[in-house]
């Protein structure tokens, strides 16, 4: 729910409060279950069912009045609700008592049955809304606020906008960026009766819509999890799941993350239909890099080898176009990584025309301290979806050891998390807060990781463009018996929503002196969010003028 303030939308009600609105139904429901058998007895069941069905009607058509109300009336309407849905256990009792033949009893109560698990999707509707918003990339991952649940809609074709293709482009994905596929070959173990061990084929695991229900999430992220090897500092997936990035150099998987293209799941979809539109052609001269953006980029070796390739290969499939990489979120620390470590100067200046970095998180991002202590979920319905229940997924991705916020932005003396009963954290002593938080694989993982992001200019010609003024975690404050548990209180800086300014601004420190004499230029975007900056319109002008000059 929103609200108008000062011409800017803002969240009606706070996320605690959003979880109590989903908490209380319950409230509602075990109170109606603890007096309905009473009432049946004085008015006869008819009635009684009768009168509780007429309530929880009338409060959810009344539901959008209680909420321009406030908070508190709109909880007594949702309590009201929930004792309308507290009648389905009894009446399931009564049912089955008058109904004395067994083949009348199975048959009315597998449809009472079906009610009662299709009733809260419209009794409850927080509780199915909420699994859809947290598909929003980042849960694990570093984008925010969740995209919009609209239809989506493609970029629309300007009188002058270009109509022929200008240098090739790579798309680079960011955490969470890439479509990937899964396979059980048989799990040795599974976290719950309805998790499967074995599957007869391929099938969508990031980002897959159906699996983000209650129960069935706790498969996914078994089957998302990395495991880590001490002695190789490398990861593997979880024993008997076997993964797969498929369209390596089209575009399709990380144009839309869940191949439904529900709204919720495009990704690089808006940027794509505008360089179609003005004449790309996707596989061609428009392709992408799908990656395991679960892995930091020492175990990346076999990406970055086809990544040289498929470079290459444009490069000459384009009439010897050298190319424009562009890259989102923590994809512009990664390929600063390949530039670096696996090319040359010559190579650059040959096949590399220039870079395009979209939110780049060259510098890590301080949500990664909350994710590792207590979880992160977007910070949404925190009653269907507790960070603490996914914290061990997440975890587990190197990749969130990659993006742990850099020491060279975050000195010792400046602590990233404070705690009541423990210690206070900065880069002085983050083995410990790996320790405190029961972690201690954790820092093998930031050893691996963490000399792996590079804040040296990459030795190509940068285009930087980044959201500010969105209010962004800048560190965190753990009440005494909260650490590392449950969620801290938040210290708001500035940034995108998911990256910090600090971060940000790395690329602003470089200069054609320091960057081998490439040149080197800044866009700073006023309120982009960190996703949202994917389809900015003052993104796409930049965009164009950087590939027409205009």
């Amino acid at each position: 729910m929103k609200k108008e303030v000062n011409g800017t939308t803002e969240a009606l009600f706070t996320d605690f409060q959003r979880s109590w609105l989903f908490s209380v139904v319950a409230v509602g429901n075990l109170s109606a279950t603890l007096v309905v058998t009473q009432l049946t007895r004085i008015l006869g069941g008819r009635t009684t069912f009768t009168i509780y069905g007429v309530v929880s009607g009338v409060a959810t058509l009344l539901m959008p009045f209680f909420a321009s109300l406030g908070f508190l009336p709109l909880v007594f309407v949702r309590m009201l609700q929930g004792a309308g849905a507290g009648t389905t256990l009894a009446a399931i009792g009564m049912f089955s008592n008058a109904w004395s033949p067994l083949k009348s009893t199975g048959f009315v109560i597998s449809i009472i049955s079906s009610y009662v698990q299709i009733g809260p999707m419209y009794t409850m509707p927080f509780f199915f809304i909420s699994s859809i918003f947290f598909v929003c990339y980042g849960f694990p991952v570093l984008d925010a606020p969740p995209p919009s649940t609209l239809p989506y809609e493609p970029y629309k074709r300007q009188r002058d906008d270009p109509k022929t293709p200008s240098y090739p482009i790579v798309l680079v994905p960011g955490d969470g960026g890439s479509h990937f596929d899964a396979n059980l070959t048989g799990k040795p173990s599974v976290v719950h009766y309805l998790c499967d061990k074995y599957t007869k084929d391929y099938f969508d695991l990031w980002l897959n819509l159906e699996l983000f229900i209650p129960l069935v999430i706790d498969c996914w992220a078994d089957n998302m999890r990395l495991v880590f090897n001490t002695s190789s500092k490398l990861s593997t997936n979880a024993p008997g799941v076997d993964t797969r990035f498929p369209d390596f150099g089209g575009t399709s998987s990380v144009e839309w993350l869940d191949p439904s293209k529900a709204s919720q799941g495009q990704y690089f979809a808006f940027i794509a239909d505008t360089l179609v539109s003005w004449g790309y052609k996707r596989g061609k001269n428009l392709v992408g890099a799908p990656f395991d953006w679960r892995r930091a980029p020492p175990e990346l070796d076999d990406f970055f080898v086809l990544l040289k390739s498929l470079i290459q290969r444009v490069y000459y499939y384009n009439n010897e176009k050298p190319v424009i990489v562009l890259g989102h979120s923590m994809g512009n620390p990664v390929m600063n990584y390949f530039y670096h470590q696996y090319v040359d100067s010559d190579w650059k200046s040959k096949y590399i025309k220039s870079h395009i970095s979209l939110a780049g998180a060259w510098g890590g991002s301080m949500q990664i301290v909350k994710l590792f202590a207590s979880g992160y979920n977007m910070d949404y319905y925190r009653v269907i979806l507790p960070p603490s229940a996914l914290r061990g997924m997440q975890r587990s991705f190197t990749s969130s050891a990659f993006l742990f916020p850099h020491s060279k932005l975050w000195n010792g003396k400046e602590y990233f998390a404070t705690t009541v009963d423990h210690a206070n954290y900065s880069s002085a002593n983050i083995k410990q807060f790996f320790h405190d938080i029961n972690y201690p694989l954790g820092f093998d993982q930031y050893e691996m990781a963490s000399p792996t992001l590079i804040l040296d200019p990459p030795g190509v010609e940068m285009h930087c463009m980044y959201g500010t003024g969105v209010k962004t975690p800048e560190n965190f404050t753990w009440a005494k018996g909260y650490f590392p548990d449950y969620q801290p209180t938040i210290t708001y800086g500035d940034g995108d929503g998911t990256v910090n300014i600090r971060s940000l601004q790395v690329c602003k420190q470089w200069d054609k002196s320091s960057n081998d004499g490439f040149h080197v230029s800044v866009n700073e975007l006023d309120g982009a969010d960190h996703m949202t900056i994917l389809k900015d319109i003052r993104m796409i002008a930049a965009l164009r003028k950087i590939l027409y000059g205009y």
